[in-house]
């Protein structure tokens, strides 16, 4: 079963006079928690990478599948306005297709070296 797992978080800017913050909201659909936390300080360097890139590579993978999903929904759908949609995600799924395999390929040189 999938859940929806919810993440708030807020960032600031500054430009030049002025300075504002932003809020975002991260919604996720798979049943594996999001986080961005940096492996333990304990591990080697190429540890870190390996468990980085690995988690990149599944994050980047789910997004994949929603895009798909979403895309396939904007073709079957009878507004006309949401087949240009259907094409722009159709072509953010190749373009996540090209970065995962970047991460392999990051990931096949660590553990080659």
């Amino acid at each position: 079963m999938t859940h929806h797992d919810h993440e708030e978080h807020s960032h600031s800017h500054c430009h030049q006079e002025h300075h504002h913050n932003h809020s975002h909201h991260h919604h996720h659909h798979d049943e594996k928690s999001h986080s961005h936390q940096v492996p333990s300080d304990s591990l080697s360097l190429n540890d870190k990478f390996v468990m980085l890139l690995k988690s990149w590579i599944e994050h980047n993978n789910s997004h994949k599948e929603s895009y798909t999903s979403w895309a396939n929904k904007a073709k079957e759908s009878k507004d006309g306005n949401l087949a240009e949609v259907a094409k722009f995600l159709e072509e953010t799924t190749k373009l996540s297709e090209a970065i995962t395999e970047n991460l392999q390929k990051a990931l096949k040189s660590i553990k080659n070296g």
